[in-house]
């Protein structure tokens, strides 16, 4: 295998990395390579200036007041300690949307000058450099047809909250952009800083065109790129998985009963209506045949029995987002 320490996964919201870092994790479990993911969104996370509320809204008001140089430095000091940690580790640690994304998607919207946006990832990547890191990003060249793709997929709430972040931006403001063709232009301006970053890079990267959606491909390239030799198990077929299809009922952290689904569908278990977890998620299977890994999410999924009548409960696990926990036990109606 490529002699790495850390793993970075590159590329727009949507365009596949959170995906790609769990099937990365699932080939290192099967292979017993000591390894750690860390989600996007995971509270905790390693290399983020905030660690709460208070935290992430004071980083927001330094940006907002043109304090960004502070959050700069706060972040490159979390660098240092993130690559000390890593180097001390024996796991390979694998993390998306850190590297050209994660500060560089808080510094673009408040016009940052380009040049300092630049400069901040290139002091990034002489501090991991000791970890021999390497890159994968995904790039889409119609841009337009991957974030309508990105929104029929996510649905109607990712669609707001996504105009509304360019809309409402300073640099949205700045250059009058608003509706889908807003969205669209201001990610085209910063694909261009991502395309810049990425040739400027002097580390082990990979890019990968990914329109097609062709994903075997993909991580066949991915797993050729980075040196493994695994095999993806394949969705779990065996029909006696469909007795785990129904209405499942939970109390929600607001006290609120709730209802997800759970869906046999061309043969594999799909759930909708967790917390957390998008509309019509796979779960993937693991050894153990009761326990899933929630695609593209850093959660499991567990199926327990009752023998004697046949109950069937629900436990899902797995550590807490920026915007909230993930824990459900829900029992079957």
């Amino acid at each position: 295998m490529l002699g790495t320490k850390l793993i970075c996964i590159e590329g727009i919201p949507g365009s596949g990395k959170s995906s790609t870092a769990q099937f990365i994790s699932r080939m290192f479990g099967q292979l017993s390579f000591p390894h750690k993911w860390w989600y996007e969104e995971e509270l905790g996370h390693p290399v983020y200036v905030f660690t709460d509320a208070a935290s992430a809204q004071q980083t927001v008001n330094d940006l907002s007041g043109g304090n960004y140089r502070d959050v700069i430095v706060r972040a490159l000091r979390r660098w240092e300690q993130f690559a000390e940690h890593v180097a001390a580790s024996e796991e390979i640690i694998i993390i998306d949307g850190c590297l050209l994304g994660y500060l560089t998607w808080s510094l673009f919207p408040y016009n940052v000058p380009e040049d300092e946006i630049m400069d901040y990832v290139k002091e990034v990547e002489v501090i991991i450099r000791g970890l021999n890191p390497c890159l994968i990003y995904f790039y889409q060249d119609d841009l337009r047809a991957a974030l309508s793709s990105i929104i029929q997929r996510r649905g109607s709430d990712a669609e707001k909250h996504m105009l509304d972040r360019v809309s409402q931006s300073k640099y949205g403001k700045t250059h009058g952009l608003s509706g889908f063709d807003g969205m669209v232009t201001y990610w085209e301006d910063y694909r261009a800083i991502m395309e810049s970053l990425y040739d400027s890079l002097h580390i082990h990267k990979l890019r990968i065109e990914n329109h097609r959606g062709d994903w075997m491909d993909y991580y066949r390239r991915i797993m050729e790129f980075l040196g493994i030799e695994a095999e993806e198990a394949l969705p779990h077929s065996d029909p006696s998985l469909q007795r785990f299809a129904g209405s499942y009922r939970f109390t929600d952290a607001s006290g609120f009963v709730q209802i997800c689904t759970v869906q046999w569908d061309s043969g594999q278990l799909i759930v909708d209506g967790l917390p957390q977890v998008w509309t019509h998620t796979a779960l993937l299977p693991k050894p153990n045949q009761d326990v899933f890994d929630v695609a593209s999410l850093p959660f499991q999924v567990r199926f327990l029995v009752d023998p004697d009548n046949d109950n069937i409960q629900l436990h899902m696990s797995g550590p807490a987002l920026l915007d909230g926990a993930a824990e459900c036990m829900a029992v079957k109606m």
